[in-house]
């Protein structure tokens, strides 16, 4: 299952979204659901609990992977609630790579982005603009951060 906010007009999502599609298209013989849910754009924590218990929960999938880590935390959070084992009964992971991902019980996997380069190039891309100057999307470096809420173990070699 992919949970995330709707992607309208936010190209970082929409590439997220486009990550897990193309990985899920290699992958035939998985049923892939995707959520997308306006209340992620607020209280993703609260949201994310609430798409648990009402869909989620339902689905039962093996694996839930987010757009970023607070909703990612709120399904971990509602499964604790739920006695739903987190990794074993079902994996989640994150992006982002927020600090206290790391404390999350399990800590969380997820996607690591150099946050020092993200903040240079927005104020680069800032300057442009006030500048008059064209600016581009541009994609900074990410890491897979492998932590307990998901195991990498047994990954395919085109995955890596």
């Amino acid at each position: 299952v992919y949970v995330g906010e709707p992607t309208d007009g936010q190209n970082n999502l929409k590439m997220r979204h486009l990550g897990f599609s193309e990985a899920a298209a290699l992958h035939e013989d998985t049923e892939v659901t995707e959520i997308f849910d306006s209340r992620l754009h607020g209280d993703k924590l609260k949201g994310a609990s609430e798409l648990f218990f009402e869909k989620i929960q339902l689905l039962a999938p093996d694996a839930v992977i987010t757009s970023n880590d607070l909703i990612a935390t709120g399904i971990i959070s509602a499964a604790h609630r739920a006695g739903v084992k987190i990794p074993s009964d079902m994996a989640v992971t994150g992006f982002d790579d927020l600090l206290a991902s790391a404390y999350t019980i399990p800590p969380l996997s997820t996607v690591h982005q150099d946050i020092t380069q993200l903040a240079g190039r927005c104020i680069s891309m800032i300057d442009d603009v006030i500048a008059g100057k064209a600016v581009s999307d541009v994609v900074i470096a990410q890491e897979i951060i492998s932590r307990e809420s998901a195991s990498l173990a047994g990954r395919c070699e085109h995955e890596q």
